[in-house]
């Protein structure tokens, strides 16, 4: 049963994905080029200090981060990023993670991509989910956007003491700014 929903749902976003990209034919993807957001990513998931030891997961771990990011794309839609900017533990705005997207299905005013990012050791994550971006045009710009979270993933370890490991669900949400806010201003 779940099964057939989450056909039903993808079937439903790519119909409505593909009826975008054929209403707005002539516009490309490079509309999101240079495009501002406001993201939040929401994680639930659990924390295992020992992957050695016969016991449960050492507890459930939840969280929720603001940040901002800068988009960039080309017009075929081939070769699109977010590079994300977020605050550190002393409120000093710093690069975050560049999000590799891949588009799948649609059309430039709403599409279906794949996310990837893989941050190296020692503090080791790697992202991956689906997601779907939604954009209307005022006088041929993008006026407003959004991005909603299909699926995803997170894998984490050895963060904290070399044996860390925890594994996430996640929800990536945004929207288009119309001007730089938080860590986007100059």
């Amino acid at each position: 049963m779940k099964g057939t929903c989450v056909k039903i749902v993808l079937a439903f976003v790519l119909i409505i994905g593909f009826a975008y990209g054929n209403a707005y034919a002539q516009t490309t993807f490079s509309i999101w080029d240079g495009s501002l957001w406001k993201i939040k990513f929401t994680a639930k998931g659990v924390v295992f200090s020992d992957p050695t030891a016969n016991e449960p997961p050492d507890g459930k771990a939840r969280g929720t981060e603001q940040s901002w990011g800068v988009m960039t794309s080309n017009a075929d839609g081939s070769a699109m990023t977010i590079q994300v900017y977020e605050q550190d533990d002393n409120g000093a705005c710093v690069d975050g993670d560049l999000i590799t997207l891949t588009k799948q299905y649609g059309g430039p005013l709403g599409f279906v991509a794949t996310i990837e990012s893989d941050t190296p050791e020692p503090d080791f994550a790697s992202i991956r989910g689906l997601v779907y971006f939604t954009g209307k045009l005022k006088n041929d710009l993008l006026n407003t956007g959004k991005i909603t979270t299909l699926g995803g993933y997170l894998l984490q370890q050895d963060w904290d003491i070399l044996t860390d490991r925890a594994a996430y669900g996640f929800n990536l949400s945004g929207s288009l700014l119309k001007e730089p806010k938080g860590c986007l201003l100059p």
